[in-house]
């Protein structure tokens, strides 16, 4: 495999911080790129692999038919059979060096899968980026607007205003009463 197999550093990052969209932005091309790059180096690796498999099926298979051929013609004419097609191909299949390409194909195909959900979550977070920068844009990050996405700095401030606004009008209200 052409790189160690470790997407937590992307996974990590598919989550939009709402309130740097700015860095945001400037981030998503090089990740989105980076992971394209991981997934086509996958897909690669998974197609050598395949390559592979081709061509040791067809050495085992001429291996292994005339190795069968050579052992019928040693056996007695009452024992003779003929070689099958079935029989060779089970003996390829089951040999360890097929086995373990078989294992390795797998592995770079569920490596290529993730990836490339990985990279689909990466064109969304894209998309994403683009709605959250237009919401941002018609200010429904603020406080004044009701939206719901605020972080909580600016709910404890925005509380503590209301609180102090609330006081001064309660005192405002006794002083008009003259209480």
């Amino acid at each position: 495999m052409s790189e160690e197999f470790d997407t937590r550093e992307f996974e990590s990052k598919l989550k939009v911080d709402k309130n740097d969209l700015d860095t945001e932005w400037q981030q998503n091309p090089q990740l989105f790129w980076r992971v394209s790059n991981m997934h086509a180096r996958a897909l690669s690796d998974r197609d050598s692999i395949k390559v592979d498999i081709g061509l040791a099926e067809a050495e085992l298979y001429s291996l292994f038919r005339q190795k069968m051929e050579d052992e019928l013609a040693n056996e007695d004419d009452k024992k003779k059979g003929r070689v099958t097609d079935a029989a060779i191909k089970s003996r390829v299949e089951s040999s360890p060096q097929m086995v373990k390409l078989n294992k390795q194909y797998l592995k770079a195909s569920e490596r290529a899968n993730i990836l490339l959900a990985l990279k689909e979550g990466y064109q969304q977070r894209s998309y994403s980026l683009k709605y959250l920068s237009e919401l941002y844009t018609v200010n429904y990050f603020t406080v004044e607007s009701g939206g719901k996405v605020r972080n909580d700095a600016n709910d404890k401030t925005a509380d503590r205003n209301r609180e102090a606004a609330g006081r001064l009008n309660r005192e405002a209200r006794r002083e008009r009463r003259g209480d």
